[in-house]
C-alpha cells in the first residue's frame, strides 16, 4: 500500500486537483509520510509543471503563428499587458494561481509579449503554494477531526468539487469566457 501510495500521491501532485489531491495527501499523512518529501515532490512537480506550460506555449505560438485563434491570442494578450503592466500580470498570475492549474497559467502566461520566465515561475509558484497550503491546511483539518475515513473522504470530495466551482466562476468573472 505504501507504494501505491506514493505513486497516487505523486501523480496527483502534478495534476493539481483539489479533491484526489486532497484524499491522497490524507492518505499519506494518516500513513506517516514524512512530510519535507511530500513537499519536495510538490516543488519539483508544480515547477515542472509551469515550465513545461510556459514553453509549450511559446511552441504553439510559434509553429501555430498563422492560425486565427493564435493570431487572436497574440492580439489580447498584448491588449491585457498594455492594460495591465507588468505588475498587474504579476498579481493576476498569483491570484490565478489559487484556482487554476500551474501548467495552464504559464501556457498563458507565455502568449504575453514582455514577460520573463523567471516571472511567471515566480508568481505562477507563490499562486500555487497559497493553494497547496489550503489543500494541507484541509487535510489536516478534517484529519484533526476524527477517523471516520468515509466521512473525511467524503467531506474532502465535496469541498474539492465546490472549489471547483467557486473557481470556475471566479475564471468567468476575471476572464470573462
Amino acid at each position: 500500500m505504501n507504494n501505491m501510495t506514493w505513486l497516487i500521491l505523486i501523480i496527483t501532485l502534478i495534476f493539481q486537483e483539489l479533491a484526489t489531491t486532497g484524499a491522497a495527501l490524507l492518505a499519506a499523512n494518516t500513513q506517516h509520510f514524512n512530510i519535507w518529501i511530500i513537499h519536495v515532490i510538490w516543488l519539483i512537480a508544480t515547477l515542472a509543471d509551469i515550465v513545461l506550460g510556459f514553453f509549450l506555449g511559446k511552441w504553439t505560438e510559434k509553429n501555430f503563428q498563422n492560425a486565427r485563434i493564435v493570431r487572436w491570442a497574440k492580439r489580447l494578450a498584448a491588449r491585457i499587458e498594455h492594460a495591465t503592466g507588468t505588475t498587474g500580470i504579476k498579481i493576476s498570475l498569483a491570484l490565478l494561481g489559487i484556482v487554476n492549474y500551474p501548467y495552464l497559467n504559464a501556457f498563458i502566461a507565455s502568449w504575453l509579449p514582455n514577460i520573463k520566465p523567471r516571472d511567471v515561475i515566480l508568481a505562477t509558484l507563490v499562486g500555487d503554494l497559497i493553494w497547496y497550503a489550503f489543500a494541507w491546511a484541509t487535510v489536516l483539518g478534517i484529519a484533526s477531526a476524527g477517523r471516520n475515513y468515509e466521512l473525511i473522504f467524503t467531506i474532502i470530495a465535496i469541498a474539492g468539487i465546490a472549489g471547483v466551482i467557486v473557481g470556475n466562476f471566479i475564471k468567468k468573472k476575471i476572464i470573462g469566457s
